[in-house]
């Protein structure tokens, strides 16, 4: 069978469907809010320098999500954590649209950066148990391409949003698109 026609049978299964459409939807929620905020910023009067602060405190939070989460999961089963991050993650976005405060703005996106960097290495432990031992390097190279199909498709979609309507209405669209993630991690 043809790697195309093996990913197909692989992705005619939920389980790894889901999941694979879970990472895109965080993944991309990550890259968008690195690409989005300085124009929030910009339409909130915030200054670029404040702007590369509040970006470097998403990264910290990231960090310090990936350090935490053995630890968190030992306490907390893997797919609870992953929807309290990805809703957590929800709200922090439209909670930026509202917030010009840069303390309590920063506090938020240094918090969506802990929520979104639980949900890769989760989605990644969910393709290895869904799929059988030879199958792992194809799952992975999928979740890969999807993760990717998003970063390329959806930033489209957002620059014309933004271009209508601003980066307020960005930061909707990815809280839209973390829902859809949400709602599809839940059916599992």
């Amino acid at each position: 069978m043809s790697n195309l026609g093996s990913i197909l049978k692989m992705l005619s299964r939920a389980n790894i469907a889901r999941a694979i459409f879970v990472s895109l939807s965080i993944a991309t929620a990550g890259d968008l809010l690195v690409l989005f905020l300085p124009l929030l910023g910009k339409e909130k009067l915030i200054a670029p320098a404040v702007i590369g602060l509040l970006l470097s405190l998403r990264a910290i939070g990231s960090m310090l999500s990936r350090i935490l989460l053995g630890r968190i999961t030992s306490k907390l089963n893997a797919e609870r954590l992953l929807l309290i991050s990805i809703l957590f993650s929800m709200i922090a976005f439209l909670a930026m649209t509202e917030i010009s405060n840069v303390w309590l703005l920063g506090l938020i996106v240094f918090l969506s950066g802990v929520a979104l960097g639980f949900g890769q290495p989760i989605t990644m432990t969910q393709i290895s148990q869904f799929t059988l031992e030879d199958e792992r390097p194809l799952a992975v190279s999928a979740r890969l391409m999807g993760n990717r199909l998003g970063q390329l498709i959806v930033p489209i979609i957002a620059g014309f949003v933004a271009s209508e309507s601003g980066a307020t209405s960005v930061f909707w669209v990815i809280a839209t698109l973390l829902g859809l993630g949400l709602m599809v991690a839940r059916s599992e």
